[in-house]
């Protein structure tokens, strides 16, 4: 029988249970507080929305807690934070009642499309220790009233379109410990320097492309000693005055110093050898590698590329046993590259590009250690002074997926081993004095994407079995080998190719385009097949390429279309012996931006259908027998750089649309029939003279004036006529009567004589080809160097 006692307590534990589930079930409801939701659904009020984010947030749903986005504190159930990132939020944001929130501690609203500037009433969450604003859509200036808010611990303004004109405000967050400005104009403040080292506990700072000047006065003491990680890229410093405080920092673990163009030399000394990430790249700095950087033993990234830095590799470079990524692309580093490089475990990509650096890469790549060919992935050491064979090592990779070893003095012949590197992606070998035949080995690299091997001196023959697994190949440049392609008339490739380059191969006996490369044609951008042999009329086909792109080996780097107008130093898009061509221009796409046809024996008229190429940049149809006018409505292709269409029979006027060509900047119509007076613009007369001659055109740049009345040319007869009245002076005469029979016996020499006129305009013109291209390469290099400084 149940007494009283067991009665009482099995009451009490029934309670018990029953209050556990009530507030297991319902708790939320008890937790959430009705002046809180009431702000919340007032702020949803004010705002647009384009999704269903805050569906939630309804008075059906009386449990605020439960809302997306809204995070409660479970002892109490005040609203503790809003995560409200990147819900499509917009229109003009209501803060008014965001004071009710008196305990919300986090606030993002990041990430959305606001109108505005951030609102001072955000200042009344007193309690706020997270604030994140970046990419929210304010713009204009930052409140100063943000100042305020002294619990913050992050503070995140990241966004373009703000700017302050001051950061004094900053010195009342004294907990601050990570701040993000990164794109807000910072471009007036010049004392930001001494108000960032204030903020004794700052531990991350963000200031990426602010506008930042560098300080008008350094600082000898360094508060902010809890500063970690500091990003100061994309600024204006260009004195580095701040050097000696940023160098300081010992607990620095992360520097960005990237794109200020700073000249100045790297410090000899530094307290900050606990960094895992440097990037001084972009910069001028024109000093020697300091010892201290070696000195980094967590250093994971080092990027140094894009300066003038000298001196060598030290063999110090063995302490960075962390190290992941190395880059000193565009620098001046001479000497050979010391072999402990090679012994890094950890180094996934190192880039040696475009320096002094020399020796013998035979014995770099036999001192490789294991782990060394297990870990890097991307090795580039183009544009340097290297000599050497390769070896066998190559085919010891196994992550390896970009090898550029482009314009060296490499020589020797290219490993079989290099087919076992099966991650190889993009494999750059050209300009180099690569001899033998080409591996069929390299026929297994069944992820290449990128073959480049051009400008060396293979030979041999190439057939189906090199290009037996490429499925993935894209990119295929072998100009300027003594190579021969035997593949069967029906064999169509694995691959589906973007750009070919096959100049100066042997095709076979056939003088037409390989009925293959006609498969390919669709996707083709770059078409070369300069001098193997080709003839006949060009099919029209070859007029569909969609991107005909007129560059060189020595500008492909893998990304984007680079263009050259050194149409003969390098490759041609397009270049066929055809005879007397005739083309249906109504089948051209308008992407086609080079065309160089040059050289041929290309007769007929140009087109006026030509003129729809309004992407055409670079028109080079000269040294061809081209007859008629030029078109008309040449002035339609807005974008061309370089017309070229000389040492040809065109005849006619030069229209005046050309005039209107603004990006005009190369321009040849020599040695035609063209007569008249030459169309004036700004493009016109900034040519050279040499650009019309061998043409009865008149008028400037050409010192002949041109005449349009013929009473001025009888008048202009008169007064010669009296000035040479009087007695003849026959010294004169003899001595031009000599000057006109040696000029006509020499153009009789060449007019009768085929060998020797063959001889005399080929020495002439590969004088002026010698002259132009040697120039052109020089404004291309000055060009290249003004872009990286």
């Amino acid at each position: 029988m149940i007494t009283s006692k067991h009665r009482a307590f099995f009451i009490i534990i029934t309670i018990f249970c029953n209050s556990n589930s009530f507030t297991s079930t319902y708790g939320n409801t008890t937790f959430c507080h009705r002046i809180e939701k009431q702000a919340l659904l007032t702020l949803k009020q004010s705002l647009k929305l384009n999704s269903p984010a805050l569906s939630s947030w309804n008075t059906t749903n009386s449990n605020c807690c439960t809302w997306n986005g809204v995070v409660c504190s479970d002892p109490t159930g005040h609203v503790h934070r809003l995560h409200l990132s990147s819900q499509s939020l917009h229109g003009n944001i209501n803060l008014s009642t965001l004071p009710h929130l008196q305990h919300l501690r986090y606030l993002d609203l990041s990430h959305n499309q606001f109108q505005g500037a951030i609102p001072p009433s955000m200042a009344r969450l007193k309690n706020l220790e997270y604030l994140n604003l970046s990419n929210a859509g304010f713009h204009g200036e930052i409140p100063r009233t943000i100042g305020n808010l002294s619990s913050l611990r992050t503070l995140v303004l990241e966004g373009s379109g703000q700017k302050v004109h001051g950061l004094g405000w900053l010195s009342g967050l004294v907990r601050l410990k990570h701040l993000n400005m990164n794109f807000v104009d910072l471009g007036k403040e010049t004392n930001w320097l001494g108000i960032i080292n204030a903020l004794p506990r700052l531990a991350e700072l963000h200031l990426r492309g602010c506008n930042l000047l560098s300080p008008l006065s350094t600082l000898d003491h360094v508060n902010a000693t809890s500063l970690s990680f500091l990003d100061l890229s994309r600024n204006e410093l260009a004195s580095f005055s701040i050097a000696r405080w940023i160098f300081r920092q010992g607990s620095l673990r992360f520097l960005d110093m990237s794109r200020n163009y700073i000249e100045a030399h790297i410090p000899s000394a530094s307290n900050a050898t606990k960094l895992q990430h440097i990037d001084l790249s972009w910069n001028k700095f024109s000093s020697v590698i300091p010892d201290w950087i070696y000195l980094c033993q967590d250093l994971k990234f080092l990027y140094l590329g894009n300066n003038f830095l000298k001196g060598t590799i030290s063999k110090m470079v063995a302490n960075l046993t962390s190290l992941d990524t190395f880059s000193l692309r565009y620098n001046k580093i001479s000497g050979e590259i010391p072999s402990e490089i090679t012994s890094l475990c950890t180094i996934r990509i190192l880039d040696l590009s475009v320096n002094n650096l020399e020796g013998n890469v035979s014995n770099l790549f036999g001192s490789m250690s294991h782990c060394f060919l297990k870990a890097v992935a991307t090795w580039r050491m183009r544009e340097n002074k290297l000599s050497g064979h390769l070896t066998d090592q190559f085919g010891e990779f196994k992550k390896l997926r970009f090898l550029d070893l482009t314009k060296n003095s490499i020589s020797g012949v290219i490993p079989g081993s290099l087919g076992k590197s099966s991650c190889l992606r993009r494999l750059w070998l050209g300009f180099n004095k690569l001899s033998g035949e080409l591996p069929i080995s390299i026929g297994k690299l069944s992820n290449l994407e990128s073959l480049t091997f051009g400008r060396n001196m293979l030979e041999g023959v190439v057939n189906e079995t090199h290009f037996e697994k490429l499925t993935k190949l894209k990119y295929l440049f072998g100009s300027g080998n003594n190579l021969s392609l035997k593949v069967c008339p029906d064999w169509i490739p694995p691959f589906q190719l973007v750009e070919i380059g096959l100049g100066s191969w042997n095709l076979g006996t056939a003088s037409e385009i390989p009925s293959w490369i006609h498969e390919l044609h669709k996707n083709v951008s770059v078409l070369d097949l300069s001098d193997t042999g080709l003839s006949g009329e060009v099919p029209i086909w070859v007029w569909g390429v969609t991107m005909a792109t007129s560059r060189s080996f020595e500008e492909y780097d893998g990304g984007g279309i680079q263009y050259s107008q050194v149409f003969d130093t390098f490759m041609e898009s397009v270049s066929i012996d055809t005879k007397g061509l005739v083309l249906q221009y109504d089948t051209f796409l308008v992407l086609v931006t080079s065309i160089n046809l040059s050289d041929n024996n290309i007769s007929g008229e140009i087109p006026e259908g030509v003129t729809r190429l309004v992407e055409l940049k670079f028109l080079n149809l000269s040294r061809n027998h081209l007859t008629g006018s030029i078109p008309r409505g040449v002035g339609d292709m807005r974008k061309m750089e370089s017309l070229d269409l000389s040492r040809n029979s065109l005849v006619g006027q030069i229209p005046v649309s050309i005039t209107v060509l603004s990006f005009l900047s190369y321009l040849d119509l020599s040695y035609n029939l063209l007569e008249g007076k030459i169309p004036e613009s700004t493009q016109i007369l900034g040519m050279d003279a040499f650009s019309f001659v061998g043409n009865h055109l008149c008028g400037p740049p050409v010192p002949r004036n041109c005449t349009t009345s013929r009473d001025e040319e009888e008048e202009d007869g008169d007064e010669d006529g009296d000035e040479g009245e009087g007695e003849i002076d026959w010294f004169y005469v003899f001595v031009s009567l000599g000057y006109v029979v040696g000029f006509v016996g020499a153009c009789s020499v060449l007019v009768l004589n085929k060998s020797w006129r063959q001889f005399y305009f080929g020495w002439v013109e590969r004088i002026w080809l010698k002259i132009y291209v040697y120039f052109t390469i020089k404004w291309v290099r000055l060009k290249k160097q003004i872009i990286r400084e």
